[in-house]
């Protein structure tokens, strides 16, 4: 699928509805993927694990292929994604009673939702693939395990020290995620930094090179998303899938770090 969202006004695209086409397996998967096996509407599982793998599932235009006039009148100034109704980008995966519901007579609110989600879901599938292409050092997987081990009953954090503080990173409005990195900040910055000094006296870590890595990644994600919720969300997840680790919380721990040592997130421009 094509790396961009394509975004038109419907009133632009006067052949946008295409003959439908078979939806090719490889398409079928990816568009699970997409959702990562849960209905987006209802949150259902989509594909029932026993013995045999059953489908609970349908791919849904989410601008109709053949518009009923209702439809038509009803959607004549929307967005439109993809090069037509048939591109990857105007289908989404739906349970089959979401699916049924969202095709009978819908109205521009309940499309520019459904549209509004398969924006959200394409951009996180696209930023999973452009992170899944960035390494990482071999030594961040000896800091995940090690951090469950880690005593903090002397950790003494000023964060005078740091070279900006984490206020100037976040609005009012994201006060819980700026909670959330405090905390971790508070608890583990001073053992993390102490870990990454001794591997590097050792010559066992390039940290400049491992903190270019983490702004590459922190770039890749601010590319697609905006919230920085996503954003943190997206790193951890990354973090995980690249040590093939279980632990959120030492992997929410080292995002953290990086916030607060300036590789991830800009300071707010006011």
């Amino acid at each position: 699928m094509p790396t961009d969202l394509i975004e038109r006004n419907i009133k632009d695209c006067p052949n946008y509805c295409a003959e439908r086409k078979k939806i090719s397996d490889s398409d079928d998967r990816m568009h699970l993927l997409e959702v990562n096996g849960l209905c987006p509407v209802c949150g259902n599982t989509l594909i029932e694990k026993s013995e045999k793998k059953t489908k609970h599932y349908e791919i849904a235009h989410i601008y109709p292929n053949k518009p009923t006039p209702e439809e038509s009148k009803i959607l004549n100034e929307v967005t439109v994604f993809g090069e037509n109704s048939e591109s990857f980008q105007n289908k989404i995966a739906l349970c089959l009673d979401c699916h049924k519901n969202y095709d009978f007579h819908k109205t521009v609110m309940e499309y520019n939702v459904m549209l509004n989600k398969k924006r959200e879901l394409y951009n996180s599938f696209e930023v999973k693939s452009e992170l899944a292409n960035i390494d990482l050092t071999q030594n961040i997987i000896c800091l995940l395990n090690k951090i469950s081990e880690m005593d903090f009953a002397d950790e003494n954090l000023d964060l005078r020290l740091s070279p900006l503080e984490l206020k100037q990173k976040f609005s009012s409005s994201e006060s819980i995620l700026k909670r959330k990195v405090m905390n971790y900040v508070t608890e583990y910055f001073l053992s993390i930094k102490s870990y990454f000094e001794n591997l590097e006296n050792t010559k066992q870590l390039n940290f400049s090179r491992l903190a270019t890595t983490i702004r590459l990644a922190y770039q890749t994600s601010a590319e697609y998303m905006e919230s920085k919720t996503q954003i943190f969300d997206s790193l951890v997840e990354w973090l995980l899938s690249k040590t093939n680790s279980k632990d959120s919380i030492a992997a929410e721990s080292i995002i953290s770090y990086f916030v607060q040592d300036c590789e991830v997130f800009d300071e707010i421009t006011k």
